[in-house]
């Protein structure tokens, strides 16, 4: 789960209210004791409803029993939740949104997989890393991020298990934890996947609007002077960086 879901399908207000979900309140509450950014939006819903059970009781105390004055405070009421509402949504929402042509360049094409037999027995690692590439060659991404997350954590410096997990988080709208494994597997330094999981992340920064940081794992990757030298030139390009101006 990533924030841009979290504020795609409401995931704060539902969860006060009771409407998520076993799994997915178990996800969301994962998410949020991570992300100090939810947590707070979360704080600040928890605060509005706090704030409305509290004047609704002050407003019942007031309220004639029966009568055409009940319904009118009652309306009165209802009118300044939502106004409440709309208020601690409008503190919610980031100031910037992702222009449409960025989310254009940032769509997430399925990287290249062939398998690459070994000689001798695969260790466990590998052996799930296999079997989970069986989802993704089918193109079922999210089946095969369980076994890839198993061989991650039996082996985390496999560059080849962390790149094809960090590319299932982003093709399954998981960004956030796509950008972090992403980062893990360039971390691992020179590997074989390190120019394609600089291009996915200056993707992934694209599809939060982060245009610093795509532009910056883009250079890297001009740097390295190979396979995705001229994509990530391109891409540049279209973000509107002169071509006199990439290096």
């Amino acid at each position: 789960m990533d924030c841009a879901l979290v504020k795609d399908e409401n995931l704060s207000a539902r969860y006060l209210l009771g409407e998520l979900s076993e799994d997915k309140q178990v996800a969301f509450e994962e998410h949020f004791f991570e992300c100090e950014r939810c947590f707070e939006e979360l704080e600040t819903l928890r605060a509005v409803q706090a704030e409305l059970v509290e004047s609704e009781d002050a407003v019942q105390a007031q309220v004639p029993t029966r009568g055409p004055r009940r319904i009118w405070f009652i309306a009165v009421g209802m009118a300044a939740a939502v106004v409440a509402i709309g208020i601690a949504l409008q503190l919610m929402t980031p100031a910037t949104t992702v222009p449409p042509e960025l989310l254009e360049l940032a769509r997430i094409e399925p990287p290249h997989y062939q398998e690459v037999r070994l000689r001798g027995a695969a260790d466990e690692a590998q052996q799930r890393f296999r079997t989970a590439m069986e989802f993704y060659s089918a193109g079922d991404y999210a089946s095969a991020i369980p076994g890839l997350e198993d061989a991650a954590e039996l082996d985390p410096t496999a560059p080849n298990v962390s790149f094809f997990l960090g590319a299932c988080y982003l093709l399954t709208g998981r960004t956030s934890e796509g950008v972090e494994t992403l980062q893990r597997t360039v971390d691992l330094g020179d590997t074989p996947y390190l120019e394609e999981a600089l291009f996915l992340l200056a993707k992934a920064s694209l599809q939060t609007g982060d245009r610093g940081t795509a532009e910056e794992a883009l250079r890297q990757v001009i740097g390295l002077e190979g396979e995705w030298e001229s994509e990530s030139r391109s891409l540049l390009r279209q973000m509107g960086i002169g071509i006199d101006e990439v290096q």
